[in-house]
């Protein structure tokens, strides 16, 4: 039986095992930079070279993706699900409205020493974020880029 060839740019010639493997590496990987960013994080925000974290946690996400993307499976099904893609349609306003929630939010309510009570604010501030992010899309985003921005002021004559 033949295995199944994926043709990479460059003409490197990967296996769908091969690709697989990766993929649960980089899942692997993943899961052990999110248990160093439980123990460590307040260390990793604070250093100036934390940048290699980052891009290790980049890198093992893009592998991830890139196999769900090229073989198609319950991962891909779970990827171009609607919640995920609307959230792919949104993410440039998620990216501009997260900060600033991020920063006045939390501000707004007491001191939480719970963990349950963070995770709730965070959900709060992440549903907050989707809800602005959302109408900032389809009020100014999507109308910009289906004619211009000033074709969303225009008034329509009858």
């Amino acid at each position: 039986m033949a295995i199944a060839e994926l043709t990479l740019p460059g003409k490197l010639v990967m296996s769908k095992k091969v690709s697989a493997f990766l993929a649960f590496c980089s899942l692997i990987g993943l899961v052990v930079l999110m248990m160093i960013w439980a123990k460590f994080s307040a260390v990793l925000v604070s250093h100036p070279a934390t940048s290699g974290y980052f891009m290790l946690s980049a890198l093992f996400f893009g592998v991830i993706v890139y196999h769900a993307m090229m073989h198609p499976g319950m991962l891909s099904k779970i990827m171009s699900s609607t919640p995920l893609r609307f959230l792919g349609k949104i993410s440039y306003s998620f990216y501009l409205i997260h900060i600033l929630t991020l920063q006045f939010i939390p501000h707004l309510f007491p001191k939480i020493s719970s963990v349950s009570g963070v995770v709730g604010v965070y959900f709060f501030i992440f549903t907050l974020c989707v809800f602005l992010s959302s109408l900032n899309y389809l009020y100014f985003e999507r109308p910009y880029f289906n004619g211009g921005l000033l074709s969303f002021f225009r008034m329509k004559r009858g």
